[in-house]
């Protein structure tokens, strides 16, 4: 394998958001991770490395650092013409520098197509979990067992409540932050909170495409799970989404979140059979 030239890579600014976006639309081989920012949100981010040739993008990789999370695999993509493998070994070296002075988090991506779960068994990261995938195609009958809960709209100032509950909701590699939670509001199409006596004790965010919409977060305070939130925020979302005529409700879990797999199907989802792999690597 020949190594590609370190004089040809560079790392990104935010004045090459068109190229990459040209880039991007141009090839296929192309691994985003599973979140509600642009895959050329990370230009300027000083995380994000290009190899050009003739002054033509032709692979890129962005690692970026978020304050409390881990360090996704943002962005990867390459031409036919040179192989993942190529592209990891010129692009990642200057990555690392980064992640071994931000105190070697662990590195994590979520793999969906086909190419890129062969990559990354191959490059070191290890088998985590998977994400399994859930369907629901008709509406969840209504439940008002908890007459004291009220589910409002989230407002830009609950970002803040619901960025910590988010925090002690889920394990290290899914937590969000602050910011990660506004982006996903400013994102969404559909999120709400749910309160007990004034404090927020859930919270759900969904988006929406044509026909379908997606449960993108779903959390309950730990001291407040297993008594019904969560079910009244998904019914009262799925109420949402129906009554508009959309057709299909989809959601993603962990497979090894059996609490919330198991809420799922009580609601009436069904598995589409389809899981992605989620990877980790810890020595870098």
């Amino acid at each position: 394998m020949t190594p590609l030239p370190s004089s040809h890579i560079r790392q990104a600014q935010i004045s090459d958001y068109e190229d990459l976006t040209s880039f991007l639309a141009r090839t296929w081989r192309i691994h985003q991770h599973l979140d509600w920012r642009a895959p050329e949100t990370w230009v300027g981010s000083g995380q994000c490395y290009f190899y050009q040739r003739n002054e033509v993008l032709m692979a890129a990789l962005a690692i970026p650092l978020v304050p409390g999370e881990p360090a996704w695999v943002r962005l990867f993509a390459c031409e036919d013409e040179i192989s993942p493998k190529q592209a990891w070994i010129a692009l990642f070296p200057p990555l690392r520098e980064n992640l071994l002075s931000a105190g070697h988090p662990p590195m994590c991506a979520v793999a969906v197509r086909p190419w890129s779960i062969e990559f990354f068994k191959g490059a070191g990261f290890r088998h985590h979990q998977d994400i399994v995938l859930f369907e629901l195609a008709q509406p969840i009958p209504s439940d008002e067992s908890i007459q004291e809960l009220f589910i409002t709209p989230m407002k830009i100032e609950d970002v803040k409540a619901v960025a910590a509950l988010d925090q002690a909701s889920f394990e290290p590699i899914w937590r969000n932050n602050e910011e990660s939670v506004l982006q996903a509001l400013l994102f969404s199409s559909y999120a709400t909170t749910a309160r007990l006596k004034g404090e927020i004790v859930g919270f759900q965010i969904s988006t929406l495409s044509d026909t379908s919409a997606h449960l993108a977060r779903l959390a309950v305070a730990p001291a407040r799970q297993n008594s019904g939130i969560g079910a009244a925020l998904v019914r009262d979302l799925a109420g949402h989404f129906f009554n508009q005529g959309k057709t299909l409700l989809t959601v993603n879990t962990q497979s090894d979140n059996h609490k919330s797999q198991a809420l799922y199907e009580r609601l009436g989802f069904e598995r589409t059979g389809s899981t992605y792999p989620v990877f980790i690597m810890e020595e870098y």
